[in-house]
């Protein structure tokens, strides 16, 4: 049997829902800690730690909005990736980027 056939057989469930919610888990982790940090040390020029615990602290703060994000960087990331050699990343990636700018911005009152 193919990999394909032996994880999406009926009698692996068990397995393919453990697997979809601990990698759940885990990547809203990564998320957490990244999704203003990387702005963050680019703009601020601060260090990895501040701008992961900063990062955490912001998606605690605003968890509706920024699960929402995540969902449509997902969505999008998915869709770019259903052409061929993914050429779509190529007008999403920076498009996500752009976006995530602007939610980093959006996160925090900054006094410039």
């Amino acid at each position: 049997a193919s990999v394909l056939q032996a994880v999406f057989n009926p009698r692996n469930w068990e397995f393919v829902a453990v697997y979809i919610v601990v990698g759940g888990f885990f990547a809203g982790l990564v998320f957490s800690t990244c999704v203003v940090s990387i702005p963050m040390v680019l703009d601020r020029d601060t260090d990895a730690i501040t701008a992961g615990l900063a990062s955490i602290q912001a998606v605690a703060l605003r968890t509706g909005p920024l699960v929402l994000w995540g969902a449509l960087i997902v969505l999008l990331v998915l869709g770019a990736m259903l052409l061929p050699w993914a050429l779509g990343l190529l007008v999403v990636g920076p498009w996500l980027g752009h976006a995530t700018w602007h939610a980093y911005r959006g996160c925090f009152d900054w006094r410039d």
